[in-house]
């Protein structure tokens, strides 16, 4: 049988970067692709509840709704929305390391509550159809045994969760910044490894410092190094906005690649034709979409879409100068022609 894309490679989800343009942006540049939502808070769409929490293009399929909490029924609740909103999946976060999560009681520090956690995934099964996923570190501060983490993995499949995306290093929840979180505890990816061979049933995808065709290849392909063991997806984060058309390459090349047996169907657009296809698409939506994003917002993810190209200076320049409608913003269709 041959796989699709469409389950192995995940956009991370990104504050302040995977809203729902951005995600529009990259579904047109990768359709096979799975996207995920910035992180949203359990608390605030229960006490302050807004439209969009949800907001999603009805062309952006297979897009995950990544909530944060530590309420079980309120969380179910904010599962049946999303459901109800379109998104093809629920993720728990159990990964971020920020004081402001932690003081909310959710994040990493879940991590230590795995008996909560599979409240949660309980809870929101009862209320939901679609798959319920978790994202989360390899352990907290100075645990670094593989048995903390085997055991928040076992509590959670014994709830019936069999979706797991692993960021392969600690967080630190004190003396570290969400940012140098990302960096400075160590890549351990050999546990995430020891993970799918112990719970062999669960979908497990990698998370940390992938942002190469190669790297991507080497988690897809059983090696030696890994006992013959290949991971289910690999999730890339801010190499992607830093340069979005990496999925499109990535895609391609893994398709190519005689080592895996995964197959891809969706060709590279040019950047000329994927911003006449976004301009359309932000037109046809702009009824709704113009009392949540501001016009600078709504160009704000074409920003990096000509990353190594000549040009692309001059381009990242005009994308992100003040514009006042979407008329005026237009005015990159014309540029684009021009430089590229």
């Amino acid at each position: 049988m041959v796989n699709s894309t469409k389950d192995i490679l995940r956009l991370a989800p990104m504050m302040g970067y995977t809203s729902a343009p951005f995600r529009l942006l990259l579904r047109l540049l990768a359709p096979e692709v799975q996207l995920y939502t910035e992180m949203v808070s359990v608390n605030a769409v229960v006490h302050h509840p807004q439209a969009h929490y949800f907001s999603r293009f009805a062309e952006e399929e297979n897009t995950v709704f990544q909530l944060g909490g530590d309420h079980p029924k309120h969380s179910a609740e904010v599962a049946k929305q999303a459901e109800q909103s379109g998104f093809t999946e629920i993720n728990i976060n159990c990964g971020c390391p920020s004081n402001r999560v932690q003081n909310a009681n959710f994040g990493a520090c879940l991590m230590r509550d795995p008996e909560r956690v599979g409240e949660m995934v309980q809870e929101m099964q009862k209320k939901v159809s679609i798959p319920i996923s978790i994202k989360h570190r390899l352990g907290i501060d100075k645990i670094i045994d593989y048995e903390f983490v085997h055991n928040f993995v076992k509590t959670i499949y014994s709830a019936g969760c069999r979706r797991i995306i692993v960021h392969s290093r600690n967080a630190w929840l004190e003396g570290l910044s969400p940012r140098l979180n990302r960096k400075v505890p160590p890549l351990r990816p050999q546990l995430v490894y020891q993970l799918k061979k112990d719970f062999p049933d669960m979908n497990v995808c990698i998370n940390g410092e992938i942002n190469t065709v190669e790297k991507v290849l080497d988690h897809l392909t059983p090696s030696k190094e890994y006992h013959e063991i290949a991971l289910d997806g690999v999730m890339i984060g801010r190499k992607i906005w830093d340069n979005p058309y990496l999925f499109a390459h990535i895609q391609q090349e893994i398709s190519k690649n005689k080592k895996t047996s995964i197959s891809c169907s969706s060709p590279i657009i040019s950047p000329n034709e994927i911003i006449v296809q976004y301009f359309q698409l932000v037109q046809k939506n702009y009824h709704w979409i113009k009392d949540i994003w501001s016009v600078n917002t709504l160009m704000r993810p074409l920003t990096h879409l000509y990353h190594g190209r000549s040009g692309a200076k001059q381009w990242r320049t005009s994308v992100t100068k003040p514009y006042s409608n979407l008329k005026e913003a237009e005015s990159l269709l014309t540029l684009s022609n021009q430089l590229f």
